[in-house]
């Protein structure tokens, strides 16, 4: 036998294992915690009536409706669970599967199995949607995962991401999830039945169709980018980047510095300490004295703004003025300058 098709037939019959657990434990488990749950809140309520309580019997009564959405969602999930298991009649024989294997090749130009992974994948080819060429995409089934909610994972191979949501590279696809609309009940039918290459089909089809209503980003809205400063959508001809960083931003988040002119965002902007106008960093200056941003304009040629440059002018006044002391030393004469001088008749007697 060929070494492939040796690799296909242990990837067939470990998947038919994991079809006969499914089944042995088809019984699934009620969602006793989320019912208990939401008994202990309408008794809460009850009680916050009764006393009176209108703000705290507000509050419980949001968290019930929503304990009750979230239960119901729950029993949904069993219900379907339980329907998709009663319909699988009879499982597949190793043999059928090793067919389903086989003929993947014959729909998809590759086709990998991971046996220590407990992996089958496949690739579509590129995907192209009004115009807008999404790439290949990567469908790869865990097989021990059949049965639960997200059994497989989409994986862009040559991603073209969505200009708003970097973890969108389909329309229906976000963080490798697809989003499987009608589709999901069938998807799974195929999964527990073992039909595998139906499976694959089934969301090739859904990656080749493109449903508005329920696209995660919008096709129209793909090729544009984020901006910077709001978050809305820009398309190309209404892109604008800051002068200084480059970031991309809309025009409304643009700020012209006053100075230079130059087009810069709010991060690569501030005001001057003196005239107050709105400058970029390349245009903005410190005070040699208090450190102070300020425009060229606004300080002198020793480096000083205004405020700076009148406290120095100040402290030199200050230094040219003769102080108290000085004055009344120079005013007050001496002892000997007041005494009085003998005329010539008293130094003859």
């Amino acid at each position: 036998m060929h070494q492939y098709q040796k690799l296909l037939l242990r990837a067939a019959d470990r998947i038919r294992l994991n079809l006969e657990r499914i089944r042995a434990t088809a019984v699934v488990e009620l969602p006793e915690g989320d019912w208990q749950y939401c008994q202990s809140l309408i008794r809460q309520l009850e009680r916050a009536q009764r006393a009176g309580w209108i703000n705290a019997a507000t509050v419980l009564r949001d968290r019930y409706e929503r304990a009750l959405a979230g239960c119901a969602g729950r029993l949904h999930e069993v219900s379907r669970q339980v329907s998709a298991s009663a319909r699988v009649a009879t499982l597949p024989t190793v043999r059928e599967i090793l067919c389903e294997l086989s003929g993947l090749a014959d729909e998809f130009e590759t086709v990998k199995v991971d046996l220590p992974n407990e992996t089958l994948s496949v690739t579509t080819e590129t995907i192209v949607l009004e115009e807008i060429t999404l790439g290949r995409f990567e469908i790869q089934l865990h097989w021990d995962r059949i049965g639960e909610r997200h059994p497989y994972d989409v994986v862009a191979l040559d991603p073209n991401r969505a200009g708003e949501s970097s973890d969108t590279t389909h329309p229906h696809v976000k963080g490798e999830r697809l989003c499987e609309g009608d589709g999901q009940l069938a998807i799974d039918r195929a999964l527990r039945s073992g039909r595998l290459g139906d499976f694959f089909q089934i969301v090739n089809r859904i990656l080749n169709t493109y449903n508005p209503g329920s696209a995660y980003v919008s096709l129209s809205d793909w090729e544009g980018q984020p901006c910077t400063g709001c978050g809305d959508l820009l398309r190309e001809d209404d892109e604008t980047a800051c002068a200084r960083c480059s970031d991309v931003l809309c025009r409304n988040c643009l700020i012209c510095c006053e100075r230079c002119d130059r087009l810069c965002c709010h991060s690569c902007t501030n005001y001057c300490g003196g005239c107050e106008a709105q400058i970029c960093t390349s245009c903005e200056q410190n005070c040699g004295g208090c450190q102070r941003v300020c425009c060229s304009g606004c300080l002198c040629e020793t480096g000083l703004c205004e405020a700076c440059m009148e406290e120095e002018h100040a402290e030199g006044l200050d230094d040219d003025e003769i102080s108290p002391d000085e004055t009344a030393a120079t005013a007050l004469p001496t002892a000997e300058e007041t005494a009085p001088v003998p005329s010539a008749a008293s130094v003859a007697i």
